[in-house]
């Protein structure tokens, strides 16, 4: 009895309490037989990778409710090969505190509420820097690999997020999904070419500094055949002068072996 007012009343406090902006909003849906079975659906915050997208999730609230926290399952993970973010599994697996499932503020029975997690996921978890929710990189300035991060983000939320949602609306959500992609179609072109733009600056740099270092790499490689060409140079000159020099030394002292018959040629007999 406990367990169903306090989900009545949670559920009636919903219709007012839920956050339904132009940036980003929260709808829930209930079972009309089973109120303790709902789906969620959280649309990407602007100034995030998930800006614009439409994120649906499952939600239980288990038997001993509010005693133990509720059960949410991500839905919006491209049949399980897209990891959103660090708390957000391709299995569907949500990882936040207050569901007991992340470090940091537990779940309180008499003060925690599923509009909190439903808050929680949309601030905590779908935010701008979504690289920084990975244990131990929110003390790292690893500035490239968290750019690189946002980027490939961006790339799944608009492929799966919103194409896909698009192409295949969540049932229970296709009229206010429809809705809100319509709503928002210039600021999602916008959206588009803004991101669109900044992926081929990357790729520019990028080349460039491919370029940069194959000519470096070249110029080192000239630089090392030019000195081992002056040095075997060197060398054979060094060998040709040599040559000459035992050449000439043999033409004018023969040596004693061969000074009989040098003797006889010159004509200084055996005097000498």
């Amino acid at each position: 009895k406990n367990r169903n007012a306090r989900i009545m009343s949670e559920l009636s406090s919903l219709a007012s309490s839920l956050p339904v902006t132009e940036g980003s909003s929260i709808f829930v849906c209930a079972d009309d037989s089973r109120p303790d079975v709902l789906k969620a659906l959280i649309t990407g915050p602007e100034g995030t990778p998930y800006q614009n997208g439409a994120f649906e999730f499952d939600v239980l609230l288990p038997q001993d409710y509010p005693h133990s926290p509720p059960k949410v399952h991500f839905c919006t993970t491209g049949n399980g090969k897209v990891h959103f973010n660090p708390n957000l599994y391709p299995c569907g697996k949500v990882c936040l505190s207050l569901l007991g499932t992340w470090s940091g503020p537990s779940w309180e029975p008499e003060r925690s509420t599923l509009l909190q997690v439903l808050v929680s996921i949309q601030a905590l978890i779908l935010v701008d820097n979504p690289w920084l929710n990975e244990p131990g990189m929110e003390k790292t300035s690893q500035a490239r690999e968290c750019e690189a991060y946002i980027r490939e983000k961006r790339y799944d939320t608009l492929k799966t997020a919103v194409l896909g949602q698009i192409n295949k609306p969540p049932s229970v959500f296709s009229d206010i999904v429809l809705e809100h992609f319509s709503r928002r179609s210039d600021n999602i072109r916008a959206q588009c070419d803004e991101w669109e733009a900044e992926q081929a600056k990357v790729d520019a740099e990028r080349e460039a500094e491919v370029q940069k270092r194959a000519a470096k790499e070249k110029l080192a490689q000239e630089k090392a055949a030019q000195k081992a060409g002056q040095a075997g140079g060197k060398a054979k000159a060094k060998a040709k002068g040599g040559k000459a020099s035992a050449v000439q030394q043999a033409a004018g002292w023969p040596g004693m072996l061969a000074w009989d018959e040098y003797a006889d040629e010159m004509g200084y007999g055996a005097e000498m």
